[in-house]
């Protein structure tokens, strides 16, 4: 289930609230977890099976590691129970297109269809890899089946995230309660996720879809910056969305996003883009290969270990390895540049700008020729300048383009409060407007899926 759908804007949602507030405060987790199920099952009934399988594997399998009776058998166990996530993680993401290559090498016809990977599973199992080396590194308590269940099956970050490790999931939600400023708040947030998804992700989808085969180095350009504003709006409203529903059932999720189209350098981006994952990979992978304090050779070869396996998390398909590997060298670029190489603070951000939204048109395009049709494209190395339909497209969006980049460039969510606060009396009215106009803006839309539901 979607969080843009009308079946869980008007039925599920209120209805979930409604009986998890009225539900006794003893039964309120198991509750929870049904209404967690439900909405994980509710386009395809099997997907509870599998959510199932992997809550009760999390639990034994912690168990199985915690009953370690030295370090050196709880890391073996460890790397047992991980193994198993990463082959399954893998197979999901490969295993179709490991046949069809199989298939071509030997000139077969029939077709072997894999399994395909139910909604969220890259970043459910990624949190269900933290909860095994949680326990492994003794960052939690003994865990119970029901505190288990709920960390893997928690709705509102089941499919998209946020990723929190199960520690920090643990601490912050320990003395979590429903109260009506919480439900009220998490309206508020919910409104303004909804809102960035449906009015302005899914415009920028349009304007890319119109776009995406203009090789013009203006409509080469324009395609790049709907899919970088379209990307952006669309996870952002996501995870706004995420967290204003976690906050109406009384639960706390980390921020994901922080302003990252104002970054100063490609570090400060991934500090401020997917805040999550990045974070992931810092404590599970970075630093146990020894981060940065190891030699010159070796921290070259953890940023490249790391970016990598962050492309590959993304896709099977070349270019996403393309991409982890572009943002990897650009990382040791900064890393190793002399430190007084210094850029004015506009002009740093502009380049960062240009240089991450390099980086979403290697992303977006798995097929490599069109990769390079565009990228040569926007170099000037095209065969076309400009194009009747990129000049068409340019008149006809740049209202949408000035909006998207006054609100990612400028602090606009501040001036936003500030406007509640001075207009207090009004902010019903102006959260009811915005929701009733994303409403609207919904229901006229045909694009409705987020774009990370595909990673």
């Amino acid at each position: 289930m979607s969080f843009t759908s009308l079946s869980f804007l008007f039925y599920f949602l209120p209805i979930a609230l409604f009986s998890y507030t009225i539900c006794p405060k003893s039964l309120k987790k198991a509750w929870l977890i049904i209404i967690s199920l439900l909405f994980y099952g509710w386009m395809e009934p099997m997907n509870v099976l599998y959510l199932l399988s992997l809550i009760l594997y999390a639990y034994l399998g912690g168990i199985f590691i915690q009953s370690g009776t030295s370090w050196k058998i709880k890391k073996l166990r460890t790397w047992i129970n991980c193994g198993f996530l990463i082959f399954l993680l893998l197979y999901f993401k490969y295993a179709q297109g490991f046949y069809d290559a199989l298939l071509a090498l030997f000139q077969q016809e029939f077709q072997v269809s894999a399994w395909l990977m139910p909604l969220g599973s890259s970043f459910i199992l990624f949190q269900v890899l933290s909860y095994f080396i949680d326990i492994a590194n003794d960052r939690c308590e003994k865990p119970s089946l029901i505190d288990c269940a709920l960390y893997v099956s928690f709705f509102p970050k089941l499919l998209m995230g946020p990723i929190m490790p199960y520690h920090r999931f643990q601490r912050e939600n320990q003395l979590c309660a429903l109260s009506w400023d919480g439900i009220e708040n998490g309206v508020k947030r919910f409104t303004l996720g909804l809102a960035q998804k449906v009015i302005l992700a899914d415009s920028f989808a349009l304007l890319y879809s119109g776009l995406s085969h203009d090789f013009s180095t203006l409509g080469s350009w324009l395609s790049s910056f709907a899919y970088t504003f379209e990307l952006f709006f669309d996870f952002a409203g996501y995870t706004s969305m995420a967290i204003g529903t976690a906050m109406m059932f009384g639960y706390y999720l980390n921020e994901n996003f922080k302003h990252p189209y104002r970054a100063l350098s490609v570090r400060d981006f991934w500090r401020r883009w997917h805040i999550s994952l990045s974070t992931w990979f810092r404590d599970y992978v970075y630093i146990p290969l020894g981060g940065n304090r190891v030699s010159l050779l070796k921290h070259i070869g953890n940023i490249l270990i790391v970016w990598l396996l962050t492309g590959i998390w993304h896709g099977n398909s070349f270019n996403f390895v393309i991409w982890g590997l572009y943002y990897g060298i650009l990382i040791l670029f900064e890393v190793y540049l002399p430190q007084r190489f210094h850029l004015p603070k506009h002009l740093a951000r502009f380049l960062t700008f240009l240089i991450v939204n390099f980086g979403w048109v290697i992303f977006a395009r798995s097929d490599l020729s069109e990769m390079n049709h565009q990228l040569q494209a926007m170099l000037c190395f095209g065969d076309v300048l400009v194009s009747a339909q990129s000049i068409s497209y340019l008149y006809s969006s740049i209202g949408l383009f000035t909006l998207a980049a006054l609100i990612v460039f400028l602090p606009v969510e501040r001036w936003f409060q500030s406007l509640i606060n001075r207009y207090s009396r009004s902010e019903f009215i102006i959260y009811t407007c915005l929701l009733v106009i994303a409403i609207a803006y919904l229901l006229a839309s045909q694009y409705q899926t987020f774009m990370y539901f595909q990673f």
